[in-house]
């Protein structure tokens, strides 16, 4: 069982100042965690309205993955197996530079995580295979963003353009796993259809 709780905006003085916590509890007696940091909705600003940063990290203690042999047409609704592990852990850290009120903004990121998988099961949860012991799968992602913004509001866009493209490359963790890196580019384009 998880629970996230967080802190209600206005602890911090000033405009878009908060706090947020996060607590995760595992459902046993005496293991949970609480973080409570200041932020903007953005993140921590390190220089004010220039350069913040955010981060995230994830220890989840169970966890299932619907595995599709195949998503086609021609597959059926209840055509996947559900992978269960008990431990995946994430990190996610970024520091964006902000310029032109968010109008361009530049970020390097980092990301890690881990997991073990131990058993598989059907679509209906009948154990199919047993792990043992639990398969293992880590990596690790360092990239860089760009994103242009000519959108009327920011957070809740209804008319302009937003163009963002990405560069991550993807750390072999061991010698049996490959280096590679992916660009994507995305451009949206916002406009009211109704009213």
């Amino acid at each position: 069982m998880f629970h996230d709780v967080i802190c209600p905006n206005r602890i911090l003085t000033g405009p878009g100042a908060q706090a947020g916590a996060v607590q995760h509890h595992s459902g046993l007696p005496g293991l949970s965690r609480t973080l409570c940091f200041p932020r903007d909705r953005r993140g921590v600003f390190v220089v004010p309205e220039l350069i913040y940063f955010s981060g995230w990290k994830f220890n989840i203690s169970k966890y299932g993955i619907n595995s599709y042999s195949s998503r086609g047409m021609e597959s059926e609704k209840d055509d996947f197996n559900i992978i269960v592990g008990n431990k995946f852990e994430m990190d996610i850290f970024k520091v964006s530079l902000s310029l032109f009120e968010r109008r361009l903004e530049a970020a390097l990121l980092s990301q890690t995580q881990y997991g073990e998988s131990h058993k598989i099961l059907d679509s209906k949860g009948n154990l199919l295979n047993e792990i043992d012991p639990p398969q293992t799968f880590q990596g690790k992602k360092e990239g860089i963003e760009l994103q242009l913004d000519w959108t009327d509001d920011f957070k809740d866009p209804r008319t302009g353009l937003r163009l963002k493209s990405t560069y991550d490359l993807n750390t072999s963790e061991d010698a049996d796993s490959p280096e590679y890196y992916l660009t994507s580019h995305g451009l949206t384009f916002y406009q009211p259809v109704f009213g």
